[in-house]
């Protein structure tokens, strides 16, 4: 699902009439820069980079191209962002104010856990060992559109 996303949302518009035997290193670094001024971040220049190159490998295992030329193009910088943990009174607050949403409970779980949206939102009952106490996510739920 998140792959068809990158390709529907940022090579189709850009690259998708192109040729694959006519495709230059140039015409994707000109994609990438175009992708970068229309505000879309490293992480996801790189994820789209990355489906390029396992798509123009994989025409290569099918003797479509005889070179991948995304291999020519340099990867965007990607920095982990590290997250600014909350104090407990901003939690609290926060917590407060969405007491009646229908998902407290999973806000709850962000907060308290550290879970991410993904993972909450892949979380069953059966997963919880309630006697056996701290548990580790084991199912992730994509949330790419």
């Amino acid at each position: 699902m998140k792959h068809e996303s990158e390709v529907r949302l940022c090579l189709v518009p850009h690259l998708g009439k192109k040729p694959l035997v006519k495709l230059a290193p140039a015409q994707i670094r000109a994609s990438m820069a175009t992708l970068a001024r229309e505000k879309v971040g490293a992480s996801a220049r790189f994820e789209v980079l990355r489906v390029l190159r396992n798509a123009l490998n994989r025409a290569m295992r099918e003797a479509l191209v005889t070179r991948n030329v995304a291999l020519l193009v340099d990867r965007p910088k990607v920095t982990k962002d590290r997250g600014t943990a909350r104090d407990a009174r901003k939690a609290i607050t926060f917590l407060r104010s969405v007491r009646v949403h229908r998902l407290y409970a999973a806000r709850v779980l962000v907060l308290v856990l550290g879970l991410r949206r993904s993972e909450v939102l892949g979380l069953r009952w059966q997963d919880i060992d309630f006697e056996a106490g701290p548990f580790t996510p084991v199912k992730q739920v994509s949330t790419a559109a």
